[in-house]
């Protein structure tokens, strides 16, 4: 039932903001989204069992700030992936796509993704990483936005410190600002060389 919910949710979202792209609004809803609850009442880590978490219609319409892509971006992922689109555009790493989520399937030593945040507030948005057995930065650690609309470029790199190896780890980064907050799922699992 989550299909249909999710989807009459990004009606809604249509109706406010009609000239946003459809991944402006995934975006939106995903980063607003609440961690499930376990049976025990404890919080759930595990993004393969509850994606983004359960859906806050309270608070999708204020994200602060959005992950936004197009079919550029999407021809990269796919040029990344080993397609030949015929599209001309540039492959990039699978884990660059901007994407409301990180996942990075083969952690060997250390890896820096790229992320282009969107402000639907201006504001400074200050960011807060935590992915257990990974050193985790974000940079700029402080993003500051003069104008809803502008786009501005941070970099996460997350290097293995103990996190075990073939065994997904979960964690997350936030950029709280504004009045608001945006927090973006990571999956990451570690390889030895």
């Amino acid at each position: 039932m989550a299909s249909p919910h999710v989807a009459g949710i990004a009606a809604l979202y249509f109706g406010a903001h009609p000239k946003w792209s459809p991944m402006a609004v995934k975006s939106a809803i995903m980063t607003t989204a609440a961690r499930v609850k376990k049976a025990n009442g404890k919080l759930s880590r595990d993004y393969f069992a509850q994606g983004a978490g359960n859906v806050r219609p309270d608070r999708m319409f204020d994200p602060g700030v959005i992950f936004d892509a197009g079919e550029r971006d999407w021809f990269g992922f796919l040029e990344g992936e080993g397609f030949d689109t015929e599209s001309g555009v540039k492959a990039i790493d699978p884990s660059d796509y901007n994407s409301p989520s990180i996942a990075i399937g083969k952690l060997v030593g250390s890896q820096t993704v790229t992320r282009k945040l969107t402000a639907v507030k201006a504001g400074s948005y200050r960011t807060t990483i935590s992915v257990p057995g990974v050193t985790a930065t974000v940079s700029p650690s402080i993003v500051n936005f003069s104008s809803a609309g502008e786009t501005k470029t941070v970099k996460i790199t997350l290097t293995r410190k103990d996190a075990p190896f073939s065994k997904p780890i979960f964690g997350s980064v936030k950029f709280a600002g504004a009045g608001t907050a945006a927090r973006v799922p990571i999956v990451v699992v570690a390889e030895a060389n």
